[in-house]
């Protein structure tokens, strides 16, 4: 069960632009299981039944981009997706510190995208699919001279090898008017515990129909919780910001969750809509009958300062509880009100284990809010860094089996940045 609170889910929002093309959030080395397919994301790719393919889609990334989820139990299945056309659309309204998490990122040129020619961007199982009316011929002109070999198909040229800018040893494919990235040291942009590693082949083989297994096609949950989300407008265009997770497993009273204990997955999405920002935030059941309004509100409350919002109402949709509100586009702040007096510390890291000494790098990769960093092993405190800097590495000495937790503070607060098992 990875859901567990505002932290942990709304940071993943606010610094997955920044995080998604100069690494992640506790970026690791994806175990051999998932490079050679263990995990299912690889198998069945040989075999899957010859389906026709399918005609283009202009709906959402995740429609036609995401696989099934083939083991669920292994990791929780989640994805993030940013309507970058949309930030652009109300760029002027929004607060001065929201802004579009793509825009000034040195990756989007170092992949010879032009940032305003990028249209939307899904992060999924280690790999970023971008979207946009950028020219193909740009990106292939900046990625095939730094690649170690080509794979040239029908619709997507794929380059493995490739180091640029913060990518290393990556594979970049390239089509009309889409690139996907995935860095062979690149698990997952939202959260401490990878969610599936899905090869660059496999989303590749979902996107074009070589494949016959896409996500809301087979998994009832997503697609009543997707549906949910988008049953009425402004929503029906789709989301400027979307967040989907599918639970790995049901939560329980001992559980660090806000999730109800019979949901079976959550959905958090904001629209730009004229010059009102439209929230829908749900929770999907196994059964009509564990459908609980009461407690889904509970745990939006928990999750977003619902007070910010206007117009806030709980309905049920089928096997879905959705809440609702409104705010000012000009009052938006993606961690859920601008009047929330506190705010909790945000970063990116990216942790490396040396297997021979047991020490640990810890590389400051991306920061919202931060005064200070401190690194600890079992409790016992490391290192204290005071005002640290994007691309500052701070080494400590661990223990094989121990646990490495990075806490942040901001302006008094302190927040678990991650914590894993050396």
């Amino acid at each position: 069960m990875t859901f567990t609170t505002r932290r942990r889910v709304l940071g993943a929002l606010a610094i997955a632009g920044s995080t998604a093309f100069a690494g992640c959030l506790d970026s690791a080395t994806p175990s051999s299981e998932a490079e050679e397919g263990g995990n299912g994301t690889e198998t069945g790719t040989e075999t899957a039944p010859e389906t026709e393919n399918p005609p283009e889609t202009a709906g959402p990334l995740y429609e036609r981009w995401l696989p099934a989820r083939e083991h669920p139990g292994r990791g929780g299945y989640r994805f993030l997706q940013f309507d970058h056309a949309a930030f652009r659309a109300v760029e002027e309204s929004l607060p001065e510190d929201v802004t579009d998490p793509a825009a000034e990122h040195e990756g989007i040129a170092e992949l010879g995208i032009d940032p305003t020619a990028l249209e939307s961007t899904l992060s999924f199982g280690g790999s970023l699919v971008l979207s946009g009316s950028f020219d193909p011929s740009s990106v292939t002109a900046a990625v095939e001279p730094r690649a170690e070999s080509v794979d040239d198909r029908d619709l997507y040229t794929t380059y493995d090898g490739v180091t640029t800018g913060p990518f290393e040893d990556g594979t970049v494919a390239v089509g009309p008017e889409t690139v996907v990235v995935q860095a062979d040291n690149h698990r997952s942009l939202l959260g401490e515990n990878a969610a599936e590693t899905v090869p660059v082949k496999t989303l590749l083989g979902t996107a074009t129909g070589d494949r016959g297994d896409r996500l809301l096609e087979t998994n009832g949950d997503a697609k009543a919780l997707l549906e949910a989300t988008h049953d009425e407008p402004p929503t029906t265009g789709g989301s400027s910001i979307l967040y989907c997770e599918l639970f790995d497993e049901r939560p329980n009273s001992n559980s660090d969750s806000d999730a109800p204990t019979a949901a079976t997955g959550v959905v958090m999405a904001w629209t730009f809509a004229d010059e009102r920002t439209h929230l829908r935030f749900g929770f999907v059941f196994e059964n009509d009958e564990d459908v609980d309004l009461e407690a889904s509100t509970a745990a939006a409350e928990n999750s977003l300062d619902l007070e910010g919002y206007d117009d806030v109402e709980t309905a049920r949709i089928g096997r879905t509880a959705m809440i609702s509100g409104t705010m000012a586009t000009d009052e938006f702040d993606v961690f859920g009100s601008s009047k929330t007096t506190s705010a909790s510390p945000q970063a990116g890291v990216s942790i490396e284990v040396d297997g021979g000494t047991n020490e640990v790098t810890v590389t400051l990769v991306a920061t919202n809010r931060l005064d200070a960093l401190r690194i600890s092993v079992d409790g016992d405190e490391k290192r204290e860094i005071e005002d640290p800097t994007v691309g500052e590495s701070y080494t400590v000495e661990g223990e094989s089996g121990g646990t490495l937790t990075v806490i942040g503070a901001y302006d008094g607060d302190e927040a678990v940045i991650t914590s894993r098992e050396i």
